[in-house]
């Protein structure tokens, strides 16, 4: 599950990515400007997490 918000009372990092996956203990999250670079940052963190590269 991704979950992407936009807080627009923030002055910064007004944007939150959530990357979870139901039935696990993995959670990512972080606040952000720069929505392209984090959404990057998750995928590759759930990819190493879960070894899903071939």
């Amino acid at each position: 599950m991704v979950f992407i918000k936009w807080d627009g009372e923030r002055d910064s990092n007004r944007k939150t990515v959530l990357i979870e996956k139901p039935g696990t203990e993995y959670l990512f999250r972080k606040d952000t400007d720069d929505i392209e670079a984090v959404l990057a940052e998750g995928i590759a963190d759930y990819d190493a997490y879960f070894h899903t590269s071939t």
